[in-house]
């Protein structure tokens, strides 16, 4: 059977193993407490706030810094946009697609 058909067929029956079939085609959000990605790699980063925190919550394209510079800390994040402040987890880029448009 092909993965799309018993994928289907997964679906259409519902409950947990729905759930489950969805769920393997996601990508895990990794927590930066587990590890974090390679210096400067673009990932996808959740970042999170707090009451009376100046940032807003979501997901960004970003890439961490690993080591210090004269204006960086090493442990920064950072989109294309600047800082970000409270990245808590990260998941790889998808893969871009089999055909240029």
């Amino acid at each position: 059977m092909s993965h799309m058909k018993d994928f289907d067929r997964r679906i259409r029956q519902g409950g947990d193993d729905a759930i489950a079939a969805v769920s393997e085609l996601m990508p895990r959000w990794i927590s930066v407490e587990e590890r974090v990605p390679e210096h400067g790699e673009e990932v996808l980063g959740w970042q999170t706030s707090n009451a009376g925190d100046h940032w807003w919550p979501g997901v960004f394209v970003c890439h961490r810094w690993d080591r210090d510079t004269e204006h960086v800390k090493a442990g920064e994040w950072f989109s294309e946009e600047g800082k970000l402040w409270n990245i808590t987890h990260w998941q790889p880029l998808p893969s871009p697609p089999d055909e240029a448009t």
